[in-house]
C-alpha cells in the first residue's frame, strides 16, 4: 500500500486519456490502469503513507494559495523495464516543479517520499499504458498517437490517494480560482 498526491487532469482530458486505457484492454494490451481503479492523473508525491490529518491545515492553505495550472502533454515516452509504460509527457514541468517542492516542504519532516518523486528527480506524466510487453509497445504508440497531441488542459485540483489492490480516494484539494 502507498500514497499518492495526484494532479487531476480536467474532464475532457481525463475522457480522452481513459479512452486510451479502455482501447489498449479491448486490444489485450494492458488493463492495469483500469484494473487499479484510479482516474488519469499526473503524480506529484508518493509515499507508504501521508500522515494527512497531521497536515489538513497545511494542504488546504496550499491549496487556496495556488492558481490552476496550465498543462501541456507534448509527447509519447517509454519508460523501460521488465515490461513499458508508455506515457503522455509535460512540455514545460517548471509549474508542476513549483507545486511539488511546495508540497514536498509539508511532508518531508515527516514521511520518506518516494526516490523517484522527489523535486528534482521526477519526470512528469500521464501513465497511458502501464505493464505493456515489449513486443506490443509498437502497436500501443501506434494507438496513443492518434490523439491529438499537442493536448492541453488547466489541472485545478489534487487529490490524495491510496493504492493497494484498488485506488482508494482519501481527498481532494481545489486550487483558487485565481490568486490574488
Amino acid at each position: 500500500m502507498h500514497h499518492v498526491i495526484e494532479l487531476r487532469l480536467d474532464e475532457e482530458t481525463e475522457g480522452v486519456i481513459t479512452s486510451i486505457w479502455q482501447e489498449f484492454a479491448r486490444r489485450g494490451l494492458t488493463s492495469r490502469m483500469l484494473d487499479a481503479g484510479g482516474r488519469p492523473h499526473l503524480t506529484l508525491l508518493a509515499a507508504s503513507r501521508f500522515p494527512l490529518e497531521a497536515r489538513e491545515g497545511e494542504l488546504a492553505g496550499l491549496a487556496e494559495s495556488q492558481a490552476p495550472i496550465e498543462i501541456t502533454f507534448s509527447h509519447l515516452g517509454v519508460f523501460s523495464g521488465e515490461s513499458e509504460v508508455l506515457y503522455a509527457g509535460v512540455a514545460d514541468p517548471a509549474p508542476l516543479e513549483d507545486l511539488q517542492r511546495r508540497l514536498f516542504e509539508i511532508f518531508a519532516p515527516s514521511v520518506e517520499v518516494f526516490p523517484l518523486y522527489r523535486p528534482g528527480a521526477t519526470t512528469f506524466h500521464c501513465t497511458l499504458g502501464l505493464g505493456i510487453a515489449r513486443g506490443d509497445l509498437p502497436e500501443a504508440a501506434a494507438l496513443a498517437r492518434a490523439v491529438a497531441w499537442p493536448m492541453s488542459f488547466s489541472a485545478n485540483a489534487c487529490e490524495i490517494v491510496e493504492y493497494d489492490e484498488r485506488a482508494r480516494f482519501l481527498a481532494s484539494y481545489g486550487f483558487a480560482k485565481e490568486v490574488v
